[in-house]
């Protein structure tokens, strides 16, 4: 499970901004959300990711470049696939049908990885998306903005280089 909570990589293997799943937004990052069976209250937690709804085997697609580091049934989330993006950052996608590449695959932006399902807590055709920084949930509409992501990540990174008096000074893209 760690692996899902922390990259181990300190590469960078995204570029640019993040692709959102296909589908429709059904509830975003941070809404509580209360669960029951039959009146009785089960629980409750904040929404970590996104869930989207969407047509039953619609494609999905990696929301930018990684290395495939989980593939398999994982309880709520049913059907999941955990990419790692290199310096802490890490995409799940979840409630799956049917997968289509395995741990250790290289996959970049864009590339078919699954068909949407209707596993774990899916209560229709679905995705869940979360992104993880260091293992802790953060808003994946950040990372979905191509200024957000220059400003905050690659922008920094090319400014501590500065800093650091790195003689070979190669921007990030």
């Amino acid at each position: 499970m760690l692996s899902l909570l922390q990259s181990p990589r300190f590469d960078k293997l995204w570029e640019g901004s993040f692709v959102k799943p296909f589908g429709s937004l059904e509830v975003p990052f941070g809404v509580l959300m209360r669960y029951s069976f039959n009146g009785r209250k089960l629980g409750q937690q904040y929404q970590e990711g996104y869930k989207i709804r969407t047509s039953h085997r619609a494609k999905v697609h990696a929301a930018n470049g990684g290395v495939v580091i989980f593939s398999d049934h994982l309880g709520v989330y049913g059907r999941m696939v955990a990419m790692d993006h290199g310096l802490g950052l890490v995409s799940l996608y979840g409630r799956l049908g049917e997968v289509t590449v395995s741990e250790g695959d290289q996959v970049s932006k864009g590339a078919h990885i699954a068909y949407a399902g209707q596993t774990g807590f899916a209560t229709s055709p679905q995705v869940y998306f979360e992104m993880r920084v260091q293992g802790v949930p953060v808003n994946p509409r950040e990372w979905l903005d191509r200024a957000w992501v220059d400003a905050h990540v690659d922008g920094k990174i090319n400014e501590v280089k500065k800093l650091l008096g790195i003689t070979r000074y190669i921007p990030l893209r």
